[in-house]
């Protein structure tokens, strides 16, 4: 089937270029060829070393290098490590992380947690005098079962069984089949120790480096806890006996799996009558009246859970508390996790050095992975909220909608059933900014203070304790597109998306910083960066994938044939024009077909941006083109290009600029682009789909 995708997109791309040339009637000056976008004038900008001091592009051809040479010159000077826009921001929101954790001045109880849960991670002393002895009465709760039904009672036990060891675990579902005021649950088995359920059939590389890894681990903690070395052997063969019976029954191969329908409670006791889940998911966390599982793997585990395979349920469980716990322990066990994973860039420094010189970061990974980010986001939100950010966030959509609501209205090749219902589902968007609708308070969680005899890690199971019992309030609340609840996704990090699950925009705050945005920047460049990355979520309500899901976020599609048979046309001329683009000497051309929808989204944001500039006397568009530009600058290595060429679902970031401008009549008048020149597209090439 790939194969036959790929020979497809080739000759997509040999009529397109074709049609190039009939069109244009531009040749190249050398062997008469076929030109390719951009004229064969641009460059890879953001790849470290393509842009130097000496470079003198254009804006008229290579938009993105001419606009940002300065700031990536700059960028190269200060820096040899990858840096882009995301990057920055990213650095910017964990410096207000550890003022916000440094800040003992905030005092609603989820501060008060947090505090007490960074005063006992910051505690060398007193994790080095307790070693892993804290992790023994987990691990011994483990060991200590002797029949399935201890095994049973262990994972309903919050208090023996804190960090969620389960054979199936549940989490909302993240696409609904059926229409439903009940809240779904997502059934999932822990993640495969080596990465994937493809690795117990063929392992590869990937698979061999995760497995040294969960050795080495495996080896080295249970040595200290006393066990020999046969013991340690049968542990880790029985987790993965166990893991491979579970991928053998996983039919989607995959880390995701998605069922293809909702169960209902007597569906999913008929799968599991040796397995009793749902009464171990009620125990845990909440009772759901639906579900969506991969049904083969759920009667995989009910099948091999049994006396038989007790032994190798535990080691499965002794492995997998390991790897939850590992970052946890004392400083040996880390400078141990630091040396395993190759953490050490820069060879100049020894492990003692990194883990100095990072320790405030290493605070915001322990908060991370023990479930204490909400508290770090509440908190966060009594420094730094800004009403002003959240009112232009709204405002801005607001134009989007109404923006697309005439653009919808007015596009011909609509028939009257789909226009209405587009429109239907952009008038259902929500947009979620500024505050989570369910709020994590902490009222329930008691983290014991060093003085109360704590340890860390007891602060971090009673943090993974409180999370289970959160779930219970977000189910009680049911389902409602207008909930959001803390545990789903961080409000702080730095990312924006569209859910086609709930037909809603998720702005975060780490987006709300600069160099993107900032309350006192001018209009052009809020519209640039703010409102490009807002209408790009939205355009994703009428990508390709988005035309699969209604108003509710149910799947259904809402398009009638002919208009689908159209907008699959007009996608394809997108995929076909990236197809054409080989982006730097020494890789593929670029699969058009995977950064289709990415490049939908963003001509869809641009144009939206560009209609509503129309609204506002004297725009300076020199200064909107350009700050769109900026938020794309970056220095990365050529080994990260050719990973995101490979892997990245996004365009690259020069392109996203070139390709992404060159669509517009806007930017054709505004620099005086002519036929010839690297930016110049004609009106009959370009590829906007909305």
């Amino acid at each position: 089937m790939k194969k036959q995708k790929s020979i497809l997109s080739l000759l997509l791309a040999i009529v397109f270029t074709i049609s190039l040339s009939s069109c244009t009637g531009d040749m190249d000056e050398v062997g008469g060829t076929v030109n390719v976008p951009g004229n064969g004038k641009w460059v890879d900008s953001n790849m470290r070393g393509e842009i130097t001091a000496e470079s003198t592009p254009r804006l008229q051809d290579d938009f993105a290098a001419a606009s940002n040479k300065e700031y990536i010159l700059s960028l190269a000077a200060s820096t040899d490590k990858d840096i882009k826009s995301i990057e920055i921001l990213d650095n910017n929101m964990k410096d207000k992380y550890i003022e916000v954790i440094n800040d003992d001045t905030l005092n609603a109880k989820y501060a008060q947690e947090l505090r007490k849960f960074v005063d006992l991670a910051k505690d060398d002393e007193l994790r080095n005098s307790q070693g892993i002895e804290p992790l023994r009465p987990y691990l011994d709760a483990i060991t200590e079962i002797t029949s399935v039904n201890e095994l049973i009672e262990y994972e309903k036990d919050l208090e023996k069984n804190p960090f969620g060891l389960n054979m199936i675990s549940e989490s909302f579902s993240t696409v609904r089949y059926e229409t439903t005021d009940t809240p779904v649950a997502f059934l999932n088995t822990m993640e495969y120790t080596l990465e994937s359920a493809n690795e117990y059939t063929n392992i590869d590389s990937v698979g061999m480096n995760a497995k040294k890894f969960t050795d080495g681990r495996t080896e080295y903690l249970l040595t200290r806890f006393g066990f020999d070395k046969k013991n340690i052997e049968k542990i880790i063969k029985g987790c993965y006996h166990i893991e491979s019976l579970i991928a053998e029954a996983d039919t989607q191969k995959s880390d995701i799996n998605i069922g293809h329908k909702n169960y209902t409670r007597s569906e999913i006791e008929k799968m599991c009558d040796n397995y009793p889940c749902l009464d171990i998911l009620k125990s845990r966390s909440a009772e759901y009246e639906l579900f969506q599982v991969d049904a083969s793997k759920l009667a995989g585990i009910n099948k091999l859970y049994n006396s038989q395979n007790l032994d190798d349920i535990k080691s499965y469980y002794i492995v997998h508390l390991l790897r939850i716990t590992e970052m946890f322990l004392d400083h040996e066990a880390l400078v141990k996790l630091y040396d395993r994973r190759g953490l050490l860039n820069d060879t100049s420094k020894s492990t003692e050095e990194v883990i100095e010189t990072s320790a405030n970061r290493l605070i915001l990974s322990y908060i991370t992975q023990a479930k204490m980010q909400p508290a770090l986001d509440q908190a966060w939100i009594d420094k730094y909220y800004d009403q002003r950010a959240v009112d232009d966030v709204k405002a801005i959509a607001a134009d989007y909608i109404d923006y697309y609501r005439e653009l919808l209205n007015n596009t011909e090749w609509l028939s009257e059933e789909t226009r209405n219902m587009a429109i239907k589902k952009l008038d259902n968007i929500v947009l979620h900014v500024g505050k989570t609708s369910i709020a994590a308070n902490y009222d329930s969680c008691n983290i014991k203070t060093k003085d109360e005899g704590g340890s860390f890690i007891e602060a971090c199971a009673e943090s993974f304790r409180y999370c289970s019992e959160f779930q219970r309030q977000v189910v009680s609340l049911g389902e409602s597109r207008e909930n959001w609840e803390p545990y789903s996704m961080s409000i702080t990090e730095c990312n924006a998306f569209y859910d086609i699950s709930q037909n809603a925009v998720f702005i975060m705050w780490g987006m709300l910083q600069e160099p993107v945005y900032s309350p006192d920047m001018e209009y052009e460049e809020k519209l640039a960066t703010l409102g490009c990355f807002i209408g790009h979520e939205m355009t994703h309500a009428f990508d390709t994938t988005g035309a699969k899901t209604d108003h509710n976020g149910v799947i259904k599609t809402w398009m009638s044939m002919e208009d689908n048979s159209v907008f699959r046309e007009k996608s394809s001329k997108v995929a076909s024009y990236y197809s054409m683009i080989t982006p730097f000497s020494g890789v593929m051309p670029i699969d058009g077909n995977k950064v289709a929808n990415e490049q939908i989204a963003d001509l869809g944001g641009i144009k939206g941006a560009l209609s509503i500039a129309k609204k506002s006397e004297n725009f300076d568009y020199d200064k909107f083109f350009r700050a769109y530009a900026h938020f794309y600058a970056g220095q990365i290595s050529r080994e990260m290009e050719k990973y995101s060429v490979t892997n990245d679902e996004h365009p690259l970031d020069y392109l996203r600029i070139n390709v992404g401008l060159q669509q517009f009549d806007e930017f054709i008048k505004t620099y005086d682009i002519k036929p010839g020149d690297g930016m110049y597209l004609a009106p009959e090439n370009r590829i906007c789909v909305w």
